[in-house]
């Protein structure tokens, strides 16, 4: 069971940094992009084009992180707004049309667009550097290893599409799960300690039997 444990979670763990390394380095692609498409005022179409693109790609990388619980565009409010798949339009339409661009307040939504992004890339590159901490640590590949294993069944209903990987994840952060997941490594190590104080006291009954003591 330790042995299970500790080789899943060592894989996961690898698997966790090589993600999130590969997240954060499409994120600064994709700011980066951003930051020439905007400094061109629309001209660089090649930039835009890929942002396009990848815009489904970066809307599911960033969950949360890329919805608005309300925006304002005059004169329209919006409820949960998808950052990347409809500001970066609303952004290209103000920068197209000079009577717009003259009088909409496009500075504000491209420094709105890229204060999301630098949010987004602050909290996946502590992730990044945490998962990397953790790497080399036996403790943290036994205690992620029992949380894959409890994971278990939700990935079963995922495979049949009644859970999404956001809600997965959602469920794994939880307060109650971690919870969970401490409380069986804590029994599992008093399990353990439980045994060798059984053997050792079995292996001295041996001993003794064996010298007639």
């Amino acid at each position: 069971m330790a042995a299970v444990a500790l080789i899943v979670g060592g894989f996961s763990l690898f698997k966790r940094e090589a993600t999130l390394g590969r997240e954060l380095a499409f994120g600064a692609e994709f700011r980066r992009r951003f930051i020439a498409y905007a400094s061109s005022r629309g001209a660089d179409r090649e930039a835009y084009h890929w942002m396009t693109l990848n815009s489904t790609k970066m809307q599911a990388q960033m969950g949360f992180h890329g919805i608005l619980s309300m925006f304002r565009d005059p004169p329209h409010t919006y409820s949960n707004y998808p950052v990347v798949l409809n500001l970066l339009p609303r952004i290209r339409s103000d920068f197209d049309d000079p009577i717009r661009l003259t009088f909409s307040h496009t500075g504000e939504l491209v420094q709105m667009f890229d204060e999301v992004l630098v949010r987004y890339l602050g909290d996946l590159s502590q992730s990044h550097d945490l998962a990397r901490k953790q790497r080399p640590n036996p403790a943290h590949w036994f205690l992620v290893g029992i949380e894959q294993m409890l994971s278990v069944p939700l990935y079963f209903f995922s495979a049949f599409g009644l859970l999404s990987a956001a809600t997965i994840s959602g469920l794994q952060q939880s307060w109650l799960f971690r919870l969970v997941s401490a409380m069986v490594v804590l029994v599992g190590l008093v399990a353990s300690v439980i045994s060798i104080i059984n053997g050792e006291k079995t292996a001295v009954v041996n001993v003794r039997t064996m010298f007639g003591l």
